[in-house]
């Protein structure tokens, strides 16, 4: 009997080394530039975010994980405030829209703030930027999208405002 000996047809690669995580990877070849990490921490924090709320249970949900959204329901409930509220900081209609009289001054102005000054605008400031000037300011954001949580999930299921979305 003869044996023939057998040789392989190709030769298989070298064990690859382990791949890095493709963050790894793409924070290489940023530099490690700061503004492309909190881009990239952005990215990751909404994944976890629905992408259509169907209760508002789903829409308080994800404002628990997102202080962005808050302050963004802070400017949609301040676009709410007829021209003559927002002139006088009050509540001078009975219409279930905006703020109620006990918030109206504060919530006014954090919301002028957030859309610097431009009452029909989307929020101009970043969740930093409103810690820098106040630690507490996220947690009255959310206390107010709370409150006004049916009012807020009304105006999003009514399509009623382009930059309150999911």
């Amino acid at each position: 009997m003869l044996f023939v000996q057998s040789l392989p047809l190709f030769q298989l690669p070298q064990p690859l080394k382990k791949l890095r995580k493709l963050d790894d990877i793409i924070l290489d070849s940023a530099n490690g530039s700061n503004e492309f990490k909190v881009t990239l921490n952005k990215i990751r924090s909404k994944k976890d975010l629905n992408l259509k709320w169907d209760l508002e249970g789903d829409m308080l949900a994800d404002s628990k994980k997102d202080p962005e959204l808050c302050m963004k329901a802070v400017c949609v409930l301040y676009k709410q405030q007829t021209k003559d509220e927002k002139e006088c900081n009050g509540t001078l209609h009975q219409n279930a829209r905006g703020f109620s009289q006990t918030n109206v001054l504060t919530a006014s102005k954090v919301a002028e703030i957030f859309t610097d000054g431009d009452s029909s605008g989307d929020l101009n400031k970043t969740v930093e930027e409103l810690r820098r000037y106040d630690t507490k300011g996220s947690e009255l954001c959310m206390t107010l999208a709370f409150k006004y949580s049916k009012q807020l999930f009304e105006i999003y299921k009514n399509k009623e405002d382009p930059f309150f979305m999911p």
